[in-house]
């Protein structure tokens, strides 16, 4: 006679949740994090061909484009609130770096070193700003009160272009979450299954579909 474990059983169904919850996250850091990199490689482009310097404003769009790429991939059912964190570290990660790049791109040029390739001169220009600034943005002036250049500090530029990023993310979430919810009260909850996987199963049901009707 078959003989079946109950504690073994439950043991197994604890992995599989386990290992069915950490999918998720990952799932969510990774498209989180390759919607936020399109939002990056967008500011790059925008302030290297508009601007010629890091521009705070344009980076809302890390924020929006990492939710976005959330939304699409990740099933509205596998959605959980500890989300929120992960796309919100992934904004900031991609921002740190985005920043980098920007400054590697536009300013690395100021330091007057032929000796050092482009990643050591963004290095060094790190060091060199943040032990003159550090947080603050100073104003270089003439004796006689005329401004001459500001030097802006790449740690409050770091600060800002995070800030932004984070508050467009928040933002985009607030308002399409309060959409979200509107929806679904309208057209039921049951109605409510969206999302890259679920688009593609319908998309094969209907080939699958064509194909036999032929």
């Amino acid at each position: 006679m078959l003989s079946i474990d109950p504690t073994a059983m439950l043991e197994q169904q604890k992995k599989q949740k386990s290992e069915s919850k950490q999918k998720k996250i990952s799932r969510t850091f990774v498209f989180s994090l390759l919607g936020a990199l399109l939002g990056a490689a967008i500011c790059v482009l925008l302030d290297f061909v508009f601007i010629g310097s890091v521009t705070g404003i344009f980076y809302l769009l890390v924020g929006m484009s990492s939710y976005a790429f959330y939304l699409y991939f990740v099933q509205r059912k596998d959605q959980r609130k500890i989300h929120i964190l992960i796309i919100a570290i992934s904004c900031l990660l991609v921002t740190v770096l985005s920043v980098f790049i920007e400054c590697m791109i536009l300013h690395a040029s100021d330091v007057q070193n032929v000796e050092m390739n482009i990643l050591e001169k963004t290095i060094e220009l790190y060091k060199q700003n943040i032990s003159a600034n550090g947080f603050s943005n100073k104003v270089h002036q003439t004796a006689g009160g005329e401004v001459l250049y500001y030097s802006l500090s790449i740690l409050s530029i770091h600060t800002v272009c995070a800030f932004v990023a984070e508050v467009g993310f928040f933002v985009t979430c607030g308002i399409l979450s309060l959409a979200t919810k509107s929806w679904e009260k309208k057209h039921g909850q049951e109605n409510a299954e969206y999302g890259y996987s679920t688009r593609k199963t319908r998309n094969t049901n209907k080939k699958t579909k064509g194909k036999n009707r032929r």
